[in-house]
C-alpha cells in the first residue's frame, strides 16, 4: 500500500460527486468539525488521491481529500493514512478553483486535527463510494 506522501505525489486536484464540499454549508456557516472514521484510497477515475468516511452532514458521508489536506493530515498525525480515522477535523471556507472549470469555488481547508474521544468504524467493501 503507498503512503499518502508517495499518493499525494502521485496524483492531485478534486472532483465532485456526493461528497462533503464547502458549498453544502450555509452561506453563514465559516467552518465545520466532522468526525473522521476511516481514510482509503480512492478509486483512478477521481482526482483526489484519498476519501474520508465522515459522520453523515449535509447529506455527505464522504469528504475528498486533496493535497493540501492531505498534508495537513500528515502532518498532525503521520504519513500512514490508515491511522487517520479517528479524529475530529476542523475546517473553513476557502476560495479555491474548480479543477474542472477553472472558475472559482468554495472549498474546505483543515484548520485543526484532534484525536477524538468517539469510536471510529473503519469501511467495508460495501461502503465504499464506488
Amino acid at each position: 500500500m503507498a503512503s499518502a506522501k508517495e499518493l499525494r505525489s502521485k496524483r492531485g486536484g478534486w472532483t465532485g460527486g456526493r461528497l462533503l464540499k464547502g458549498s453544502d454549508l450555509p452561506l453563514k456557516q465559516y467552518g465545520i468539525t466532522i468526525f473522521v472514521h476511516d481514510v482509503i484510497e480512492a478509486p483512478e477515475n477521481f482526482g483526489s488521491p484519498l476519501v474520508a468516511k465522515i459522520d453523515e452532514v449535509h447529506g455527505a458521508k464522504w469528504f475528498a481529500l486533496n493535497v493540501t489536506n492531505m498534508g495537513k493530515m500528515e502532518e498532525e498525525i503521520g504519513d500512514d493514512f490508515t491511522k487517520w480515522g479517528g479524529y475530529d477535523v476542523t475546517m473553513k471556507k476557502v476560495e479555491v478553483k474548480n479543477p474542472q472549470t477553472n472558475a472559482p469555488a468554495i472549498g474546505l481547508e483543515i484548520s485543526e486535527v484532534k484525536k477524538s474521544k468517539r469510536k471510529a468504524e473503519p469501511v467495508m467493501m460495501e461502503d465504499k463510494p464506488y
